[in-house]
Order: structure tokens, then sequence, then C-alpha cells
């Protein structure tokens, strides 16, 4: 308990109202004395609004050695009370990138009695704050695939050009991390955006000029976020996730000598920063490279290029890095075009350290189809035991259980019986209901995702696969970290069961 002689506010207010973000109307305080239980208040990384009540018998004076605290007006009431406004400005920088934490304080001073509120506010984590992990680089890209049991993407966040929050989902929190760990995930899948969040400068004439440092806050903001998952024996998957198309988009066009050497400075500065972290941590260069444009022979030239160059500059780092377990993508990610023989795969000089990437949205008409087309309806159902009598949305006898499974078996015979692991990084069916879907059979249509989720669990882990849960807030709750539609978290658990 400490006492200050002054004309200030209740210390309940301070301590307590600061967090909540308003104070009790019930704090009261007596004159030249002020009893404050706590000196410190601890800050979100968003900011807030906050009002301080202070009775003193003259107009106080109230100022914060920091220009992110702002003072925005005093006014006086009834008995010699007054009610001070400030704003606590967000932890960011200029482009919505989260800072390291901050500290600062306010003073609230009348007459020659003053009090003190020191204030710290929550950023990204620097380095004495990170699990980098503690297992020696030795296992293999096998090994580490059966440690993988199964993985969820943590889609729509960290690969939002505009910033983590930006496509509407909270910044991810260790509670939400926890959670997927508790839900039987063994691993995560961070799609991630680089590019999006080079450092701008002035140029001589003001105006912005972007430049191809990777901005160090929000590097420390990803870094924060894959120890969570370290520390909850998570195995993490961080990748390039299209970051608005500056590579993948191209593919088209054949190899571009300058955006090799581009991909290559930005994944040579996440090595470099991310060097210390055991084999928990998985690069994986791309996203779907070429999904927007045609798959040409100029195209998968350019494609086994790109990340030929991604796999020499990780391993230029050294360190860890140079047995590090690393991705390369498919074309367009399809099974059928990745296992295809004019794919040819870029070549790793450290040998059982490679692994392949596939994505599976099929049948297109159950996982992605939105509206009926004039070739066909949209899916509602899946699996016979699911199909609704008279319904023209009921799944047909193409993309059954046993076409699943073929399709995988395709992967496992061209990398995984040649020593490719392989990882299905995203495969979900999109979520109906009534409100878009008139007349639809709610309960057939969650069995039938459930029941599609087992399916392509199944088949995947079957064929050597591990396979990433695409999920972006629509089954799972991503400030609490526990499952919205249980239905589906355990359609994938009876795939892995």
């Amino acid at each position: 308990m400490i006492k200050f002689k002054s004309f200030l506010l209740a210390a309940s207010a301070v301590a307590l109202g600061f967090t909540m973000g308003a104070c009790d109307d019930d704090d009261t305080t007596v004159v030249n004395e002020v009893v404050v239980p706590s000196t410190e208040v601890n800050i979100p990384i968003a900011g807030q609004d906050w009002s301080i009540d202070v009775t003193a018998s003259v107009r106080p004076t109230v100022s914060a050695d920091a220009s992110w605290i702002i003072v925005n007006d005093i006014v006086a009431g009834e008995n010699n009370s007054y009610k001070v406004n400030l704003v606590i400005e967000p932890n960011e920088d200029k482009d919505g990138n989260p800072q390291a934490p901050r500290s600062a304080t306010i003073a609230v001073s009348a007459f020659n009695s003053a009090a003190f509120i020191a204030v710290k506010q929550e950023g990204v984590a620097t380095d004495y704050d990170i699990n980098y992990g503690d297992l020696p680089m030795e296992s293999t890209a096998a090994q580490i695939a059966a440690k993988m049991g199964v993985a969820v993407n943590i889609g729509n966040t960290l690969e939002a050009p505009d910033g983590e929050t930006s496509w509407d989902n909270p910044q991810v929190s260790q509670t939400y991390v926890a959670g997927l760990k508790a839900m039987g995930f063994d691993a995560v899948r961070i799609p991630c955006a680089w590019v999006s969040h080079y450092v701008k400068e002035k140029d001589v004439m003001g105006n912005d000029s972007v430049t191809t440092t990777i901005d160090p806050a929000w590097m420390a903001r990803v870094k924060q976020v894959v120890s969570y998952c370290i520390d909850n024996d998570l195995y993490v998957v961080l990748n390039d996730h299209w970051d608005k198309g500056w590579i993948e988009n191209r593919l088209e066009e054949g190899y571009h000598s300058s955006l090799a050497e581009q991909l290559a400075d930005l994944w040579t500065q996440i090595a470099t920063e991310f060097n210390a972290f055991d084999e928990h941590l998985v690069f994986a260069g791309l996203n779907e490279p070429g999904m927007d444009g045609e798959i040409t022979a100029p195209a998968l030239d350019a494609l086994t290029k790109y990340e030929q160059a991604f796999i020499d500059a990780v391993r230029a780092t050294g360190g860890n890095n140079a047995t590090r377990t690393l991705v390369v993508q498919g074309p367009h990610t399809n099974i059928d075009a990745t296992v295809d023989a004019s794919y040819v795969m870029p070549v790793d000089a450290v040998a059982d350290r490679l692994m392949v990437e596939v994505h599976f949205y099929d049948p297109y008409q159950f996982a992605l189809m939105e509206e009926d087309a004039d070739w066909g309806k949209t899916w509602w159902y899946y699996g016979d035991a699911n199909n609704v009598a008279g319904s023209d949305h009921n799944s047909g006898s193409y993309g059954n259980e046993a076409w699943v499974n073929a399709q995988f078996k395709k992967v496992h015979d061209r990398f995984v019986a040649n020593g490719f692991p392989v990882i299905l990084g995203e495969y979900a069916p999109m979520i109906r209901t009534a409100d878009k879907y008139a007349g639809i059979d709610e309960a057939k249509h969650e069995a039938s995702r459930a029941y599609w989720n087992e399916v392509v669990t199944r088949a995947a882990l079957t064929n050597g696969c591990v396979p990433f849960y695409w999920e972006t807030g629509g089954d799972i709750d991503r400030t609490l970290g526990v499952a919205k539609n249980a239905y589906a978290i355990d359609g994938i658990m009876r795939g892995k069961n």
C-alpha cells in the first residue's frame, strides 16, 4: 500500500479503471492524501480510451512523458471534482504493424503535490520472450512428418497484407494456440505475408519509397506467434503466402532473374531471423504458385528455378538452416499437376530434408462451389449416408471415398515412396447455412462436412501425407481456442484415429 500527499484520484480508479477503460463512479479521494494500491497499469497493444476522476481544490495539471498518451481534456464537475480524458494510442507503426513493448509515466499534480502512474503497453516479443525449442536438427523430413500428425492452418490472419487483424480475425493469442493443441492438433501452418510488410521510407520529394527490408516489428510479431506454437510442442510450417501475388501470379510470364533475386533476399532475411529455432520450424517457399494462370512450360520452368532460389538462400544462412526441413509446392498445388512428370523438383544439396506440398478442395461442387451453374448443382451433402431423398444437391459417384484415396495414392507413389514426405497444406469444405441456401437440411450438411473431413484426413495419412486443415475462424473460436463446430473437428480426429 502506497500513500501520496496529493489532490488526486482514488487508487482503484488508477489500477482497475485503466485496465477496463473506465473508472468506477464510487471511487473517491480524501483531499491531500491518496491511497494507491498500485502505481503501475498495463495497457493492451490495441490501446484504449480512459478517464481519471480527480478531486482537487484547483484544476489539476496532467501530463505524460510520451506522445502516444494524449490528454484530451479536463472537465470540471461539482465539489472540486474533475474528469481527465485520455487516449492511449495503439502500439503500432505507421503501417499498422505492432511494435516492441513500451512504457511511460503520467503525472497528475495540484499545488506542490503530485502522483505518478507508470504505464506499460503490450507489444511484440523480443528475443528473450521467445522459446526457440531445444531439439537438435537431426530429424529427417520423414521423421518430422511423422511427428506432425494432424494439423491446422491459422488462416486469414498473418497473411492479410494490411495487418494481422484486417481480415476480421483477432490477434493470435497463447490461449488460442494452446486450444489447438488441446483439440488434438500436432502442427500448425502459418500463412504469412512478407513483401506486404516491407519498410517504407520517404524519398527526397517526401513520397513513400518502399524498400526490400522486412519491417523488424513484423518479423518480431511472427516470431512471437511461432514461439507460442513451440511452447505448446506444435510443429510449424511458415510460408510466404500469396503476398498480393508478387511472384506466384507471374509464373506464366516465365522466369525473371529479378524475381528470383527478390525471393532469395526475402528468405535470407526470414531464415537469418529465425535461425535459432529448432526442428519444430519448417519453411515453405510459396503457397499456390501459378494458381491464377495456365500451367505452361515457361511457368513450370520458372517455378522450379524460383524454388531453387528459395532452397539455396535458406541453406546459405547456415546454422540450423543448414539442415532445416524445407517445403516446395507443386504447380497450383494441384495433385494431378504435381504428380505429372512435367513438374521438375528443385535440388537440395542436403539429403532427406525436403517435403512437397499439395492442396485438396475436391469434389469442387461440395468443397468450394458457392452457386449453381448451368453445368451442375452445388453439393450440399456428401456421402451416400448423408444424401437427402429427392434433393438435387446430393453428391454423386465422382469424388467418393475410393476416388479420394486414389488421388492421394498418386501422391504417395510419386513422392512419399521416393523419400519426399508430402504435406496436404490446405483442405476444407465450405460451410453452408439455411440463411443463404434455402431448403438445406443443416444437420445432414454438418454430417456431410464431418464425413468429408474424415475421408480426406484418413486418405492423406494412409498415403503418408500430413493433413493441414484450412481454418479461418469458421470452425474454431479464434479467441477462446475451442471448437465452434465440434462436428468438423471430430471428423478430422476420426480420420486420424
